[in-house]
């Protein structure tokens, strides 16, 4: 989806981390709401998912030689 909405490969690469964060912030602030489930394993497979897309993004970007 990264790659729809950023297509240059920098500004992707940037966006990353904000995504990451931003389900990790919503995850604990389920600690906070009532009838909400917070769970750490949530927390453990949105870090693996992040770091797989990662690795995803940066190979289709290296398959089609942009370096911008």
């Amino acid at each position: 989806m990264l790659f729809l909405i950023y297509p240059t490969y920098k500004n992707g690469k940037f966006f990353f981390p904000f995504f990451v964060f931003g389900y990790i912030l919503y995850e604990v602030w389920q600690l906070f709401l009532e009838g909400s489930s917070f769970d750490w394993k949530d927390i453990m497979a949105t870090i693996i998912s992040g770091i797989l897309a990662y690795y995803i993004y940066q190979t289709i970007h290296k398959n089609k030689g942009s370096d911008e």
